[in-house]
């Protein structure tokens, strides 16, 4: 959750500058969220904004041979769903009720998912900062809920914490510094063990910065679970510059030159590594077992 309304997309043309940004999830956003109509056992019908599903394919090639080797399944909350999801007391109106029934269903799928990314922004609560949240983007209460749900339901997924806008704070002292040797060959490939250590002793470097410097309070609540979680400053920016402008009647923030984002595949090729090593724990090793290979005569 980032309380900044626009964040860039994609380059474009000066005169078609509006389609170079897209919204903040919003649980009412069609290209995010789609609508679902239930049948109620009480009779009628309930509707429910849920996430959509985003589907890729992670290919191998061989020569002149491409195989596709997973079909990664991506859902994007909205931090709306996690704030809500409490709102279910009497002392509540059936509005918040039913926002609340709302919200447990769309996060419902957190309890089987093989890995989880989260979205923080130091800038918008770091007290180094002087940052507030309102009620919508309230990292804390997000927190909160994601960790209590996990608790509850999945102690095993990875967690990479994706902490936004490093461009605007990489400068700071103590902030973590971008490692070229990781940034310029992971491309195209899964994570060795030596660029795993890299990774995660930048994210020891990231606790360290928000905890002792920023003053942010998330780490601490991270530290709780049982679930690896690692921390990876991000930026969508990179090298370019935002400026502020007016498009369609709201001040946003575009680029001042084509976007070159620093270390987005890193949390991706984390999960991967992470997931595979969950699932090699969970094989069980019997002599003569052929696991996944159907076994003929």
């Amino acid at each position: 959750i980032t309380p900044i309304t626009q964040i860039p997309f994609k380059d474009g043309p000066p005169e078609d500058s509006g389609r170079r940004f897209i919204k903040k999830t919003d649980e009412n956003e069609e290209r995010t969220q789609r609508l679902l109509t239930l049948k109620s056992s009480q009779g009628g019908s309930v509707q429910l904004s849920v996430p959509r599903p985003f589907i890729y394919r992670i290919t191998q090639i061989s020569g002149n041979e491409m195989k596709i080797i997973s079909r990664p399944v991506f859902y994007d909350n909205p931090g709306e769903h996690w704030i809500d999801v409490e709102l279910t007391g009497m002392e509540t109106s059936e509005p918040m009720r039913a926002r609340a029934q709302n919200s447990k269903f769309a996060t419902s799928h957190i309890s089987l998912s093989s890995a989880i990314f989260v979205l923080c922004d130091p800038t918008a609560q770091g007290e180094r900062f002087g940052g507030t949240l309102n009620r919508v983007d309230n990292q804390t209460t997000m927190i909160t809920k994601l960790i209590q749900t996990l608790r509850e339901s999945n102690e095993t997924a990875p967690i990479a914490v994706l902490l936004v806008k490093w461009d605007a704070w990489q400068h700071m002292d103590g902030a973590p510094r971008r490692r070229e040797k990781v940034s310029k060959t992971v491309k195209g490939s899964f994570l060795s063990d030596d660029q795993l250590a890299e990774v995660e002793a930048r994210s020891e470097e990231a606790i360290t910065f928000l905890t002792e410097i920023v003053k942010c309070d998330f780490p601490v609540s991270f530290a709780s679970i049982s679930n690896p979680v690692c921390y990876f400053p991000i930026s969508t920016y990179g090298d370019a510059k935002p400026y502020a402008t007016i498009i369609n009647g709201a001040t946003v923030y575009p680029p001042d030159s084509p976007v070159t984002p620093w270390d987005v595949e890193l949390p991706f090729l984390w999960a991967l590594r992470k997931i595979e090593e969950n699932r090699k724990r969970r094989t069980p090793s019997i002599p003569g077992l052929s696991v996944g290979r159907e076994r003929k005569g």
